[in-house]
């Protein structure tokens, strides 16, 4: 038998990103209700590509905020180009005309309903019209404002959530039998997985009032701290006191099979956990598991300020050519920087910005970095994260020019991720083989998704609870930067989300880790 909210599957790790999102974020719903909706001009496009100049960036985007420019060859003696936008549902025709086959629909966009399109671009001249080619898209609904409360308080919010996960076999069990829940499948991801235990019980330990719990969670977070400390890569190993991304100490159905590499945003992803649980506690040894690993990040850096995505733990070397894009050890250095006073890691931190904003920040390549997702061709997969990660630093670096470059990640993030209305089309679209549980449409219910919401990457393309507190935090700085009530305001919309998918669940429980009520 089926029933309505049956659990499909639940990453904890990012439900722990959510709930200390919303335990952190301060406003009350009552000083955001009236935030306004920006007046930005969505016909202006986001960064539109050049032939030669700048990359179109957008080629496997599926839906747009802003008016896009899509990429399209010029045909010789053509002395004009029209382009025909013609709406799938409804049969619009809307038609204007350019001196080049890839400028941006910014003419016709504010015109344009929301929903499916198809464009296509004529060369014109002495031989009449030529095809030049066509490409489908979804124009998605822009931020209307925040349509609905919260279902709770968002520091309750935030504690329900913890409270519920200490609960849960799979955190319990540090507390009963002081090692993993070897059943539960995803701590073959251990970086990820003990990293996050222990900052969701840290930041449970810092707000409960309750000192049995207070205790009970500090000890889930130190023996979480204890058992990834024996996973590290031992001292004079090539990546030395780096934890391990994969172990086959736990029971799944499907092994990674990597577990001779070691994915490099991981370690100072960890090392920024076991700094909460320094500060919070003292203990020195949590400092120099993130020295250790700031160490080795100093050591391994390429010329150019960036490392490999994947190095081989035997040797060091890059397993495989891609880069990564370094926002996970640039928080880590900003940290010993900023916190701690450790001036050593300057210039290695600067190296990375550099190389963030010469690189990425240049040719808007976002490509997506998880554990579970193998490299794909540049921009074929683009997400969110490391974009609006990049955005907060830029926020609260605010050097000249940073806002302008923060603001820009922004509408990026939102153009392609963030789904504001469930009359999005973008949401009917064929995301994934038919019949998968990813689909999105529940054959009883229809579109199973809470909105509004961020979604992950392009190709896991659903709302994911950790992609909505990325949005929430990347909002949250660009309001504190700018004062930009919009940006609040979004922030807040996608806050009441997670509350209102938590009440569904059962009053406590962040579940499934996409922000979706699905049947099984």
């Amino acid at each position: 038998m089926v029933f309505p909210g049956r659990v499909m599957n639940s990453f904890f790790v990012r439900t722990i990103w959510a709930v200390t999102t919303l335990l952190c974020l301060l406003p009350a719903w009552s000083a955001v209700a009236d935030a306004g909706v920006s007046s930005e001009d969505l016909s202006q496009p986001i960064r539109p590509g050049e032939p030669g100049q700048a990359p179109f960036w957008n080629g496997h985007s599926r839906r747009f905020i802003w008016a896009p420019a899509f990429e399209f060859g010029e045909v010789p003696a053509a002395t004009a180009y029209r382009f025909t936008v013609t709406m799938s549902a409804s049969g619009q025709v809307f038609t204007f005309m350019a001196d080049k086959p890839w400028r941006s629909l910014s003419p016709v966009w504010n015109q344009l309903p929301a929903g499916k399109a198809v464009l296509k671009v004529e060369a014109m001249g002495a031989k009449g019209p030529v095809p030049v080619g066509e490409r489908a898209f979804v124009k998605s609904p822009a931020f209307a404002g925040v349509t609905q409360p919260p279902a709770y308080p968002y520091a309750e919010s935030g504690l329900r959530g913890l409270r519920d996960l200490l609960r849960q076999r799979k955190v319990a069990s540090w507390l009963e039998e002081g090692r993993p829940d070897v059943h539960y499948p995803k701590w073959i991801y251990p970086g990820m997985m003990a990293s996050a235990t222990v900052q969701g019980m840290v930041t449970l330990a810092r707000h409960t009032a309750d000192e049995k719990e207070k205790a009970a969670a500090l000890l889930v977070a130190h023996r979480a701290a204890e058992f990834l400390m024996t996973l590290r890569e031992p001292a004079g190993a090539p990546l030395a006191g780096w934890p391990r991304t994969y172990w086959d100490g736990a029971q799944a159905d499907i092994q990674p099979g990597f577990h001779d590499q070691i994915m490099s945003p991981g370690p100072p992803e960890a090392a920024r956990a076991y700094l909460d649980l320094y500060d919070l506690t003292g203990e020195p040894a949590y400092l120099g598991f993130a020295t250790g690993v700031a160490d080795t990040l100093v050591r391994c850096q390429l010329d150019n300020g960036t490392w490999p995505l994947w190095l081989e733990r035997a040797t060091g070397r890059a397993k495989e050519p891609g880069l990564v894009v370094p926002v996970a050890a640039l928080r880590l250095f900003n940290r010993l920087i900023s916190q701690h006073g450790l001036l050593a890691y300057v210039p290695a931190r600067d190296r990375a910005m550099r190389f963030c904003i010469e690189g990425p920040l240049a040719t808007m390549r976002w490509d997506a970095q998880f554990e579970d997702t193998r490299p794909k061709a540049a921009y074929r997969n683009q997400s969110h994260r490391e974009p609006a990660l990049l955005a907060v630093m830029l926020f609260e670096r605010n050097s000249p020019g940073d806002i302008a470059r923060a603001e820009e990640l922004l509408r990026f993030v939102e153009d392609g991720f963030v789904v504001w209305a469930p009359t999005d089309a973008v949401t009917r679209e064929p995301l994934f083989k038919p019949g998968s549980r990813w689909s999105g449409l529940d054959p009883d219910f229809g579109l199973d998704w809470f909105l509004p919401a961020a979604v992950e990457q392009y190709a896991f393309f659903t709302p994911i609870n950790a992609s909505c507190a990325d949005l929430i935090d990347a909002w949250m700085a660009g309001y504190k930067a700018t004062g930009r009530r919009d940006y609040l305001a979004k922030s807040v919309a996608l806050a009441n989300t997670l509350t209102i998918a938590q009440r569904y669940f059962g009053a406590a429980r962040f579940r499934p880790t996409c922000a979706r009520c699905s049947r099984s």
